[in-house]
């Protein structure tokens, strides 16, 4: 598994050559036959934030400034 956030199409032709199974992590390129795996942030900080919330915390944004 590669995290591939910033990955470019130029580094991933590097991994084309070397033939193991791989899995790229929240980045994908629609032509190229790869798997990858796209996390859900929005969905994701949501439910973190309702979590916190549900927990009785209210000043979740607050950065202490």
């Amino acid at each position: 598994m590669i995290f591939a956030t910033e990955m470019q199409r130029d580094v991933l032709e590097y991994f084309g050559g070397i033939n193991i199974w791989l899995v790229l992590f929240d980045n994908y390129f629609p032509e190229k036959s790869l798997n990858s795996v796209m996390p859900n942030n929005e969905q994701g900080t949501y439910l973190a934030v309702q979590y916190l919330y549900n927990q009785g915390h209210r000043r979740i944004f607050d950065c202490g400034v």
